[in-house]
């Protein structure tokens, strides 16, 4: 090759073709004996091939002289103009020498990146990726700092690229000028099939796989599996992710490849499968390793083959407005509060994370199995099946074709994702099991069919039939099997044939004490035995109260292998529960360290072969937590990794891709029958009194409650507001009354008060379901006439009832305002002895921590040891974890009463409950709409209101003083809305009002004052205290008539100095002081000997253990007198409850005794709220 001058014939020709570098390529000699075609052919050939090559110059004396280049392309064309810049270096190029740019980025990312492509020193090129998305601020450092470096730094290896779709943006336009920059044309970018040579080559080892039903067990790793092992003799190794797999994880477990991939010879390979590598916020890692084939930064081993499943951005299955009413009554629906909170991740079928750019153009679809692929699946594993089922060719071809239609029928009623081919592989293992435990059975079961028959409808009822929810579906899939079975079967009724199994085995166990053995019960026990045995984890989902958490314990209580009861129970593994309570705050690794005990557990040598249970109580909530912590579940409950039983519990339906690794147990709401059945045996159960509570009562009551739940539901708002908890603790209730009225004067009219009563207690709240039980209660009886006889007791009534006996359901008190709480406490301090608050904080490290709900907790179960009455407040987070003990069954050893806690992960301590505990939760009436049914359902539920706790006369002393203010507003001399009563009384509100006349009545002596003039004056001394400067103005645009009014006002402040407050301070005094100082102003206070004054600043506290420390160090130190707490009422009033309750929790702590008394009252304690 050489240049050719303007006197050689070819010159001309090359420029009139518009070749700009003029080279002249000698042919060989061969070729003149081509033919005119083919001879013109090779020259266009040459001339196209000098054309490219003189390009691939251009960019290289580009890169020689110029360290910045300018690519302009479109969206579509950036990575072809990465490749394009980068192609002479494709092999070196990584992805730390690329910045992608978003609105997010900051000044810090780019100004590091630039920093690292100035000192480089390797000659490499640096790329920043769409610079126009950048802010205007950060364009124009970044511009200032490369111009900086350059001069300051002539590096020869200093090269940096900028990739745009806008070459007009002010970084682009500050730097296009200078001597250092070259703008980068389209053409010079590579063509087509060029840039598919780069990715090619980029992407050798990488290859990854996605599906419509990716994860659903439809094959995917067993292909793989397969293939590697079998085919190519080759390693895999499984790498199961979840958002619970941190990147140190999965940067060990490829380092752990890599040596293994060093130890093999050619032509030996290791296989790594990312399984599910779109559910964790790790997957850029996962990108990098697959698409870049480096580990930060380090080359990968040729012979590491890379690959991966994805589970798909799928939108849940859309039904008919019908299908989805029905649908959503399995379990609890979520609220309109929670799907406000919903982003459009959370209505995807599966919980996943976007894949990156580059890992999207390797995505291949595996696709759907097809019927007839199914089929042959199937065939496969069921003639795996042990004790001859493919013996018999008919029997074995008719179980085939049910499995395949069973299949079918539950994707049409559920979604495509709801079964696999692991309900196959799970019906060949309960098959074996019933196969084998019939013949263990045998004497003590009536077999009308072979034991062959009977293992296989049982396992495809176990693994199909149990999961439908509505009577309808049931109905369907029986006729399917009908249809499919032999003619000898054809009248099968298969119902019994469940009935009778659950029967026998439920038979052989021991109940508690008023266990109804209804359909819900014996379905759940038998369910939930049978999937423990064999390992199969199984989810109990149902609303609450249907027998869930009952049917686990018994099961529990019941199977202790060689200890137990029965004689086949004892051939079985002894159980050993481990349990956890989820909630929305629990994450992967606290899930993963539950299995680490299930596993020592299993490890442990004894005589009888031990088999741990995981209890997943609310597993359903933990569906909500932000961590997605149940992807964990995924690699656990593989049907070949699983060896532990495990129950998950919850009252919400958990997403497709948990479903179909497990049981699904959908638990009905139980019908009239039922509910009347249960209330029977509760009856019979606690007494034997059946002349008034006769089974016709019962089936009344149980009508009541039914037609009380289907009103609710055609009101689609609070539907799940009442329970069967609440019915339950209604039937216990009217017993309980019954036996104690139960004298030789019992009337029927008697009877009726205690129905009517016991239904405004167990019925009342927000809705007050006990007018609408009580009418449809008399109905039933034909009884109209009685519909107003009976009137329930006042509200009061019922709270001093259960503070005194402490016998019924924790009480839930609701109010519109949280001011009336204040009361609430107050009286429950005044009439009841060992009253402790805790309230929820907001301080910034108490906010969503684990530890401040540790100590929270820890409390709990210190003062439920103790003779207390508890009230809690805004603890929303906490609540999941006290359920146990909100639900009062409480476990018995010897005389004492113990229930469980979850202190975090792993420790669900066993926590002593004394018999005279006893707990009020106070909640707003919107925070009750957003409540969990769980959590409703488990407490007696009042509103409260003022007049129920206030006397007429308090009420009309109230009213008289709201009169006072409001006339002082609406002064003649006085412009309309000019001041409101705020403006002059500091935190001015009705329920205050209300709040300072009850104060009044307890601290003065007014009952011989009927006219309440004691009360009037002492409430017109507290306004005057925390009034504002308006106040006295006001009053004076009337002076004659509040001439004494003004005087006392100016009296009252001048008397109110620091100074004047200390040196009368002689009691333990609380106060709150109302100052315009601003908080930063230094306060000077009096120095008086022996009178130590401390001051501190709210806002100077991050969590409420600080500040409760320093309260407990001010009460013991013996030089501080005073302590001065500082607050900006605007910005700090959120904390001012905390403050208080701290405060009040200290002050009990140290006035348990006499000694301790005398050592506070030598304290005094004063807040200054910022009023400004």
């Amino acid at each position: 090759m050489r240049t050719l001058n303007e006197k050689h014939p070819g010159y001309h020709l090359l420029k009139y073709l518009g070749n700009s570098n003029l080279f002249y390529y000698p042919i060989a000699s061969h070729s003149q004996d081509l033919d005119a075609e083919e001879r013109l052919e090779k020259i266009g050939n040459l001339i196209t091939d000098a054309q490219f090559d003189s390009k691939q110059q251009q960019i290289k004396n580009t890169l020689g002289n110029k360290i910045i280049l300018i690519v302009e392309t479109s969206n579509q064309g950036l990575y072809r103009g990465i490749l394009s810049i980068a192609r002479n270096n494709i092999d070196t190029l990584r992805l730390n020498q690329l910045l992608f740019c978003t609105t997010d980025t900051s000044w810090i990312e780019i100004q590091s990146f630039i920093y690292r492509c100035m000192y480089s020193t390797c000659n490499v090129l640096y790329q920043i990726i769409q610079p126009e998305l950048l802010s205007f601020y950060i364009q124009d450092q970044a511009c200032r700092l490369i111009k900086e470096l350059k001069e300051k730094n002539d590096s020869d290896k200093f090269r940096l690229a900028f990739i745009t779709t806008d070459i007009r943006i002010h970084l682009i336009h500050g730097l296009i000028h200078t001597d250092t920059a070259k703008f980068v044309h389209d053409t010079e970018l590579v063509d087509e099939n060029q840039l598919m040579e780069l990715i090619q080559a980029k992407v050798k080892y990488c290859r990854m796989y996605s599906s419509e039903v990716t994860g659903q067990g439809c094959g995917k790793t067993a292909l793989i599996r397969f293939l590697c092992q079998t085919i190519l003799d080759d390693e895999l190794e499984v790498l199961r992710i979840h958002a619970g797999v941190t990147s140190l994880q999965i940067i060990n477990k490829i380092e752990d490849c890599i040596a293994k991939a060093n130890q093999f010879t050619t032509p030996k390979r290791l296989w790594v499968f990312f399984d599910e590598f779109n559910t964790t916020e790790n997957i850029g890692l996962i990108k990098e390793i697959t698409c870049e084939r480096t580990l930060l930064g380090r080359s990968l081993p040729n012979n590491l083959v890379l690959l991966g499943a994805c589970n798909p951005s799928r939108m849940k299955m859309k039904r008919d407005d019908n299908a989805n009413t029905g649908r959503n009554n399995i379990g609890l629906s979520i609220d309109r509060y929670e799907m406000q909170q919903l982003t459009n991740n959370d209505r995807l079928l599966y919980t996943v994370v976007p894949i990156p750019e580059t890992m999207i153009e390797h995505i291949w679809d595996f696709g759907f199995l097809t019927p007839l692929a199914e089929r042959k699946y199937i065939e496969t594993i069921i003639n795996q099946c042990e004790n001859s089922l493919a013996a018999d060719k008919s029997w074995y071809s008719t179980i085939v074709t049910l499995i395949c239609e069973s299949q079918k029928y539950i994707r049409q009623i559920e979604d495509v994702s709801s079964v696999s081919l692991r309900d196959v592989v799970r019906y060949r293992q309960l098959y074996n099991w019933f196969h084998e435990s019939i013949e263990h059975r045998k004497l003590t079961i009536t077999l009308p069919l072979s034991v062959e028959v009977r293992a296989a409808l049982l396992a495809l009822l176990f693994c199909y039939y149990l999961r439908l929810y509505f009577p309808q579906d049931k109905q369907q899939y029986r006729e399917l099997l009908q249809s499919n079975l032999p003619n000898h079967l054809k009248n099968l009724n298969v119902e019994k044939l469940l009935e009778d199994e659950e029967n026998d085995f439920i038979q052989r166990m021991i109940l508690p004490r008023g266990t109804a053995k209804n359909h819900a019960l014996r379905n759940n026990i038998f369910t939930v035995l049978v999937c423990i045995i064999n390992r199969i984890p199984i989810i109990l989902c149902g609303k609450p109260g249907c027998s869930k958490t009952s049917a686990v314990q018994i099961v529990l209580n019941n199977i202790k292998g060689k200890k137990s009861n029965d004689k086949y129970f004892q051939t079985l593994p002894e159980l050993r529960p481990v349990s956890y309570q989820g909630s929305k705050t629990c994450t992967s690794e606290s899930i993963e360290k539950v299995f680490e005990r299930a596993k020592k557990i299993n490890e442990i040598k004894s005589e009888t072969n031990l088999l741990s249970v995981i209890v997943f109580d609310e597993i359903g909530l933990a569906e909500f937590s932000p961590y997605n912590p149940l992807k964990v579940l995924h690699a656990e409950l593989e049907i070949e990794n699983c060896k532990y039983g495990f129950v998950g519990i919850t009252n919400y339906r958990l997403d497709a891709s948990k479903m179909n690794r497990l049981l699904f147990l959908a638990c009905p709401d139980p019908d009239v029958d039922d509910l009347s059945l249960t209330g029977q045996i509760i009856r019979n159960s606690l007494t034997d009194n059946t002349i008034y509570l006769t089974d016709e009562m019962m089936l009344n009551l149980a009508n009541a409650y039914f037609d009380l739940l289907i009103s609710l539901k055609l009101e689609k708002r609070n539907e799940n507001y009442f329970g069967l908890r609440d019915y339950y603790s209604l039937i216990k209730g009217i017993i309980k009354d019954f036996d104690d009225e139960k004298t030789d004067e019992f009337t029927q009219s008697k009877q009726y008060a205690i129905i009517r009563k016991q239904m405004k207690i167990n019925f009342d709240g927000i809705i007050d379901g006990s007018e609408y039980m009580w009418k449809s209660f008399c109905e039933y009886l034909n009884r109209n006439e009685i519909l107003n006889d009976y009137q329930p007791p006042y509200v009061k009534q019922f709270i001093d009832h259960s503070l005194s006996y402490r016998n019924g359901r924790y009480l839930m008190l609701i109010s519109e305002t949280e001011s009336l709480f204040d009361y609430i406490e107050r009286y429950l301090n005044q009439h009841k002895h060992n009253v402790r608050t805790l309230i929820g904080s907001q301080m910034l490290n108490d906010l969503n921590k684990e530890s401040y709900g540790y100590r929270v907790l820890m409390n709990i179960i210190l003062y439920a040891e103790t003779n207390i009455t508890l009230i809690l407040r805004r603890m929303d987070d906490l609540y999941g974890a006290l359920y146990d003990l909100f639900n009062q069954n409480f476990s018995l050893y010897g005389e004492r009463k113990y229930c469980r806690i979850a202190l975090g992960a792993t420790y669900n301590p066993r926590c002593l409950v004394h018999d005279q505990f006893y707990c009020v939760v106070l909640v707003t009436a919107k925070d009750v709409e957003k409540a969990a049914a769980p959590f409703l359902n488990r407490f007696e539920k009042h509103v409260i209101h003022f007049y129920d706790l206030v006397t007429s006369q308090q009420l009309k002393i109230t009213d008289t003083l709201l009169g006072w203010i409001n006339n002082l507003l609406q002064l003649r001399s006085m412009p309309k809305h000019f001041l409101l009563a705020q403006h002059i009384i500091v935190n001015f509100s009705c329920d205050y009002v209300c709040n300072l006349v009850l104060d009044a009545c307890d601290n003065c002596d007014s009952k011989d004052d009927t006219s309440g003039n004691t009360v009037i004056d002492y409430c017109l001394e507290h306004f005057l205290r925390s009034s504002t400067q308006d106040l006295a103005l006001i009053l004076a645009l009337d002076n004659n008539k509040h001439k004494d009014l003004i005087r006392h006002y100016y009296q009252i402040k001048s008397q109110r100095t620091f100074c004047q407050l200390i040196q009368k301070a002689n009691i333990s005094i609380k106060q709150i002081i109302y100052t315009y100082t601003q908080i930063y102003e230094k306060i000077n206070y009096p120095t008086i000997s022996e009178d130590v004054v401390e001051e501190i600043k709210l806002a100077n506290f991050t969590s409420e253990l600080e500040l409760g420390i320093k309260l407990k160090q001010f009460i013991q130190a013996k030089n501080v007198k005073f302590l001065f707490i500082r607050v900006n009422f605007h910005n700090e009033r959120q904390h001012i409850l905390t403050l208080k309750h701290c405060v009040m929790n200290v002050f009990n702590e140290y006035t348990q005794d006499e000694q301790q008394r005398k050592v506070w009252s030598r304290y005094f304690l004063y807040s200054i709220a910022n009023c400004n």
